[in-house]
């Protein structure tokens, strides 16, 4: 691994890694978009799994937000 931390520019993706037990390390204001946040998480193979798995979940329809 070459970064200590992996950079979640998705909110809803950030909020899931976090409920699902990662461990947010901190926040940034995305240097191009002044309103939106970036959340770093301390990187990790099991992260990435999760990450990939989110967006496989989002591309084929599967998911759906919490009410």
């Amino acid at each position: 691994m070459n970064n200590k931390y992996y950079p979640v520019f998705n909110k809803k993706l950030a909020e899931r890694l976090f409920s699902t037990g990662f461990f947010l390390s901190h926040t940034d204001w995305n240097k191009n978009r002044r309103n939106m946040k970036v959340y770093y998480f301390a990187e990790t193979p099991e992260l990435r799994a999760a990450v990939e798995a989110y967006r496989t979940e989002v591309r084929s329809g599967e998911y759906k937000e919490p009410v």
